[in-house]
């Protein structure tokens, strides 16, 4: 063959220099070491960003995530050093969780979303432990009043007519509120505590037959029962709770629409 037929060495495309060129540039976004042949970049599946096989974790669902996020998802970041950071990190740790950010105009307003989403897993645990418990004092009193009718059917004594023996009340036949005045102590304390209404401090009697009134009532937050509703869920508009159940709730309980802001009202 002539020397004229040799050919040129393959170079490679300028594409794929460039590529080459940027990889050998771009550092970790966790302690900003160069990528390299054996530092591989990997990508944070909260956050989108590059980092090396040192500063990333699995989670719980086999996903790869930067200590940040993880440290995000884990609901232990408190409000003072979620405000450091950037703005950009919040919104794209919301809209990875499909949770809309659109109405948020301040970043106090994405710190709240993101401490309210953290924590709805462990409200909504406490929400069924309470429900287990009612069910469970629901069955316990359907179980005693059973056992009261086979025992009215078992005696058969004078004392079931005697009319100057006080009758006693159960909080299931109080239908008015002039019947509150006729319970016991204990029948009083029992009433509050099905209705989880704190008694503590109430040394008087008048005292505790005033929290079964205020118990019945409409404007009472639908959550603790407790207080009285002070507050405006937003973007819907539903007044349901007080304000602090209410900063506490990830979504509004009547529509389920997540709720952005929490503003207190004050009655005329």
């Amino acid at each position: 063959m002539g020397a004229g037929n040799v050919k040129p060495p393959l170079q490679p495309s300028s594409q794929q220099h460039r590529q080459g060129v940027s990889e050998r540039k771009m550092a970790c976004e966790g302690c900003r070491k160069q990528f390299s042949l054996f530092s591989h970049k990997r990508v944070c599946a909260d956050c989108g960003r590059h980092h090396c096989s040192k500063c990333v974790m699995k989670s719980a669902s086999n996903e790869l995530r930067c200590r940040q996020c993880d440290r995000l998802a884990s609901g232990a970041v408190p409000r003072n050093e979620l405000m450091r950071y950037r703005v950009k990190d919040l919104r794209r740790f919301l809209a990875k969780r499909h949770i809309p950010t659109e109405h948020c105009t301040e970043k106090t307003d994405l710190v709240e979303l993101i401490l309210r989403s953290t924590n709805r897993e462990q409200f909504e645990e406490q929400q069924e432990l309470q429900r287990q418990r009612i069910q469970e004092l629901q069955r316990t009193r359907r179980a005693v009043k059973s056992q009261e009718k086979q025992w009215h059917h078992l005696l058969d004594t004078p004392q079931h007519h005697n009319d100057s023996a006080a009758p006693e009340s159960e909080p299931a036949e109080v239908s008015q509120e002039s019947d509150i005045s006729n319970l016991t102590v204990k029948q009083l304390k029992e009433i509050l505590s099905v209705n989880f209404v704190n008694y503590k401090g109430c040394s008087e009697e008048a005292e505790k037959t005033d929290e079964p009134v205020l118990a019945d009532g409409d404007d009472l937050c639908k959550v603790c029962m407790a207080a009285m509703i002070d507050c405006v869920l937003l973007d819907c508009g539903h007044m349901v709770t007080c304000t602090k159940c209410g900063k506490r709730m990830a979504e509004c309980p009547v529509c389920r629409q997540y709720v952005v802001r929490v503003v207190h009202t004050f009655r005329a």
